[in-house]
């Protein structure tokens, strides 16, 4: 198509696929001579998945910051809602939280949850669970998906969350 193109030099081509270019140089005596060159072009691999985005887990166990692994108070719930946005939401057992979070393959960093202040006296308990499960967010290094498990360590490996897919 830019035939033809004369003089020495060099040109800067970007094809979007691999292309095969023909060269066809006249030379001084006027024989003419055929190269082909080959750009070969590579997509760049897609950014990993981040196969938390979309899903939604009931919390099971955290890790409650003293050294213990401790189940959710009889009669209430947390959950877990890990946006395509970046954005973990969800309910602590009395208030409802928010926080940015970055997946990185099986990396997680969770950024400081802000939530609602309702003060809720029942059940006993309840907001120093909830104040234990948003530390325990935080501390998440790592993430492990297995089946309908979701398992969350801390950068020393010690469990942070414990979930299971919400329906």
């Amino acid at each position: 198509e830019r035939f033809p193109r004369a003089g020495q030099g060099n040109e800067v081509v970007c094809p979007p696929s691999t292309t095969t270019y023909e060269m066809r140089v006249q030379m001084r005596d006027g024989s003419l001579q055929f190269r082909q060159v080959t750009i070969n072009v590579n997509s760049a691999p897609p950014p990993p998945a981040n196969p938390l985005s979309g899903t939604r887990w009931d919390v099971i166990n955290y890790n409650n910051g003293r050294q213990a692994v401790v189940s959710l108070i009889g009669g209430t719930s947390i959950n877990m809602n890990f946006g395509a946005d970046g954005q973990v939401t969800g309910n602590s057992g009395c208030n409802s939280y928010f926080a940015f979070y970055q997946v990185n393959g099986s990396n997680i960093t969770v950024g400081q949850p802000g939530s609602t202040s309702l003060f809720c006296a029942e059940p006993e308990g309840v907001m120093d669970q909830e104040a234990g499960f948003l530390a325990a967010l935080q501390s998440a290094n790592t993430f492990t998906i297995n089946g309908n498990s979701l398992e969350m360590r801390t950068a020393d490996g010690s469990i942070a969350i414990i979930a299971s897919r919400a329906p």
